[in-house]
């Protein structure tokens, strides 16, 4: 964590990057990511500075996504963050080893039950049908690859998770069990008990079919990837913002609809219908599109709580120990709990 000090200098830094004047700094609860986060107010503006994780993204993948952001602002797709450029023409800068930007501050605040009130789902969802309008026809290729970002293809998330499970299925779910065992939290220990047993039951049954729709071709195009609800801010029943773009990413628009019906009750189809049907309403879906939604939802319910366990046991990675991270994993682990391979 950043001290006193630091938020000082990093405060001084800022200014001299944006030539901001008369500005009051704020820090704000920081994300699962480990990003820091700090409001700024200026007389007339308020912005958002954040650094981002040093594992990720890198200045190359960075620069892709404030693109993205760019094309679709410029396809008046307003509800993402404005890039504000440094005194240099730069959409960011490095700072203490980390990688930072500032944007404008978006107004609006998080629903909670959001994924149970129809008319917020149908403004949620159709608000991603808008964003993949507006970035279907960037071309830019993603960093590491050598083709189009919006191109036909295989699904590019389905085809990491079928990966991701072939990896557990043969050796890695033992090694992330004997770490978890080491680990000093009871908590986290019976957190990743129940989720690896589940993997345990339910991965060779499952892979089968994931790896045939990996095998559909889709449209491809930039998606957010990250799309929970605490990133939508909402003013009364409008989507007025969307927050953290750091899984931008070319995949398939069943990557975006899935990571919040992910989180919507298993028993209330009707919702996830009007959800499709707004989105629809904007951008018509075909056959493979909608197969592949249900399978984005399984394969993130099922392997979600497996990557926490990489995180803490193998990587060591640290996140504030308290009951906020403990519901967070009660949530993985109910969402999980109902998959079943009927």
């Amino acid at each position: 964590m950043i001290d006193t000090l630091q938020i000082a200098l990093t405060q001084y830094s800022c200014l001299a990057k944006y030539a901001l004047r008369e500005t009051v700094c704020e820090r704000l609860n920081p994300g699962w990511s480990g990003a820091e986060s700090w409001r700024i107010t200026c007389p007339r503006v308020s912005y958002s500075l954040r650094d981002w994780p040093t594992e990720y993204p890198s200045a190359a993948v960075l620069t892709w996504q404030q693109a993205v952001l760019n094309h679709a602002l410029a396809r008046n797709f307003h509800l993402i963050p404005r890039i504000k450029q440094t005194v240099t023409g730069a959409g960011f800068f490095l700072h203490a080893g980390r990688l930072w930007e500032l944007t404008e501050w978006i107004a609006g605040e998080p629903v909670g039950d959001l994924l149970s009130r129809p008319e917020l789902i149908a403004a949620a969802f159709a608000s991603v049908a808008e964003f993949h309008q507006a970035v279907a026809d960037f071309a830019l290729p993603f960093p590491c690859e050598d083709q189009p970002a919006s191109r036909i293809g295989p699904p590019p998330g389905l085809m990491s998770r079928c990966q991701m499970l072939q990896s557990l299925l043969t050796g890695e779910l033992e090694k992330l069990e004997i770490a978890a065992k080491q680990h000093h939290s009871r908590e986290f220990r019976e957190f990743a008990a129940a989720i690896l047993a589940k993997v345990y039951q339910l991965g060779p049954l499952l892979l089968p079919g994931w790896l045939v729709a990996a095998k559909l071709f889709v449209r491809i195009f930039p998606c957010w990837r990250d799309l929970r609800p605490e990133h939508l801010l909402f003013d009364r029943n409008q989507v007025v913002g969307w927050l953290d773009y750091g899984s931008l990413r070319p995949d398939v628009a069943a990557a975006d609809l899935s990571r919040l019906m992910t989180e919507m009750p298993t028993n209330r189809s009707d919702l996830r219908d009007l959800a499709i049907k707004s989105y629809e309403t904007i951008r018509p879906l075909n056959a493979a599109e909608l197969d592949l939604i249900s399978i984005y939802v399984e394969s993130s319910r099922l392997l979600s709580g497996a990557n926490w366990i990489r995180w803490i046991a193998v990587e060591q990675r640290e996140f504030p120990w308290n009951e906020r991270l403990f519901d967070h994993w009660r949530q993985i682990l109910r969402r999980q709990t109902e998959l079943t391979t009927e």
